[in-house]
C-alpha cells in the first residue's frame, strides 16, 4: 500500500534492485487482472527481468508484459525468446500481470537526471493519440509539479481528450471494473503522488507532438507514503 523512494543527487556504485507490486490475474470482474507499470531503474534487458520473476504471468513463451502500440491500437506482449535482448526503456509504460499479486523485481541503474520521452500520434483511429509512459525514477513523482512543468512550460503537447490545455492530465489504470481509470489534471493534482514504477497514459497533441517530448526532471521526485493507482493492496 506504499512504496519506498530512493532519491539520488549524483550516482551510486553498482546497481539497484527495486521490487514493484503488480496486480494479479484472477479472471474476475473485480480487479481486471492487469497493472500499468514502468521500470524504476535503467539498463535491464527483458531476458534478465523475465528470469528474475517466475511469478510474471505466462502462456508458453509469451509473457504478460506489453508496451502499447498506438499504430495498431493494441498491447503487444513480449516473448521470452524474441525479446530477451530488448532493453526495458526508461519512461516507457507496460501492461503487466503476476500470478500471485506479489512484486516484480527490477535491477539496473538508478536514474537521477532529466529524462525525455518521445510521444507520438499513431494511425489507429480510436487510440492513436494515446501513449503509455511511466515514472522513470525509483521514487515518488509529484504529479502537480509534473503537470505544471509539462503544460505550463510547453515542453510537450500533452493534453487530455477535452482538448483543453488547462485540463491536461494523466490517466492511471485503477483496476476498478466500473470505470477503469483515475484521471488527474491540474484541477485536482494538489498533493497527488505517483508511485515508483508506475505506468500511465497521456494523450498527445497532434499540433505539438513532433516538436516536443514529455520531460521528467529530478525536481519532480519526492518521498511519501501513498498507494499506487490500484488501491489497498498489501
Amino acid at each position: 500500500t506504499s512504496y519506498s523512494s530512493l532519491i539520488l543527487d549524483g550516482s551510486i556504485s553498482g546497481t539497484v534492485t527495486y521490487n514493484r507490486s503488480v496486480n494479479s490475474f484472477t479472471n474476475d470482474a473485480t480487479n481486471n487482472d492487469n497493472d500499468l507499470i514502468s521500470a524504476p531503474v535503467t539498463g535491464q534487458t527483458f531476458g534478465s527481468f523475465d528470469s528474475a520473476n517466475t511469478n510474471l504471468l505466462a502462456s508458453g513463451s509469451t509473457r504478460a508484459f506489453a508496451p502499447f502500440n498506438n499504430v495498431t491500437g493494441a498491447y503487444e506482449n513480449y516473448d521470452a525468446t524474441t525479446n530477451a535482448a530488448t532493453t526495458l526503456d526508461t519512461a516507457t509504460g507496460y501492461r503487466a500481470a503476476t500470478t500471485d499479486g506479489g512484486t516484480l523485481s527490477f535491477t539496473g541503474n538508478a536514474e537521477s537526471g532529466n529524462v525525455s520521452k518521445n510521444v507520438t500520434i499513431g494511425d489507429d483511429m480510436t487510440y492513436g493519440i494515446w501513449n503509455l509512459i511511466g515514472n522513470p525514477y525509483p521514487s515518488y513523482l509529484d504529479v502537480e509539479t509534473f503537470l505544471t512543468h509539462v503544460v505550463s512550460t510547453q515542453t510537450s503537447g500533452e493534453r487530455n481528450i477535452d482538448l483543453m490545455e488547462s485540463a491536461s492530465g494523466i490517466y492511471g489504470y485503477d483496476g476498478d471494473a466500473s470505470d477503469g481509470w483515475r484521471i488527474i489534471t491540474l484541477a485536482n493534482a494538489s498533493g497527488e503522488l505517483m508511485a515508483p514504477g508506475q505506468g500511465f497514459f497521456i494523450a498527445a497533441d497532434g499540433n505539438d507532438v513532433l516538436a516536443h517530448d514529455i520531460e521528467f526532471t529530478p525536481a519532480m521526485r519526492t518521498s511519501g507514503n501513498a498507494d499506487d493507482f490500484i488501491q489497498n493492496r498489501t
